[in-house]
């Protein structure tokens, strides 16, 4: 559930780094496609936001919430089920975007949706709390394909 709290949308992003930039902030809005949510918006950035968002779709609070997660300047970004409120073309548009951005962090996503699984260089397949597959993309989508078992 994508967390929005009472606040302008310059709040809700900036919670995830209050010292950035409005440099940043722009940089992390382009990336997540909040910019062209912000010019929507009657006040854009300095819009009022109600608690929980109400007046935002599923996919926008997610990107309000990945934004957030994409200022802060840490090295490892975990994502659980980050786009599975959007469409497949805004997902994948976000999430290459996020990866390009993100090079030089690891980014743990935790999803269902087989259509991230080529943003990965590796992947770990878990079935009832156990890792059933893990190892590099390719060889594991090799091994699930041929129905081999993964070990």
């Amino acid at each position: 559930q994508p967390l929005i709290f009472s606040g302008t949308l310059r709040e809700n992003i900036l919670l995830g780094n209050p010292e950035a930039t409005d440099e940043e902030l722009m940089e992390v809005a382009r990336v997540t496609g909040v910019d062209a949510l912000a010019s929507m918006l009657p006040d854009g950035f300095d819009t009022k936001l109600t608690e929980r968002g109400q007046q935002l779709s599923g996919g926008q609070r997610q990107a309000i919430c990945i934004a957030r997660a994409l200022v802060n300047p840490s090295k490892i970004l975990l994502m659980d089920e980050p786009t599975s409120a959007m469409d497949t073309n805004t997902e994948m548009a976000m999430m290459k975007n996020i990866m390009a951005f993100a090079r030089n962090r690891t980014i743990i996503m935790v999803t269902h949706r087989g259509s991230l699984v080529d943003l990965a260089d590796r992947i770990m397949v878990m079935d009832s709390g156990r890792v059933v597959a893990d190892g590099p993309r390719d060889e594991i989508k090799q091994k699930l394909r041929g129905g081999a078992q993964a070990s």
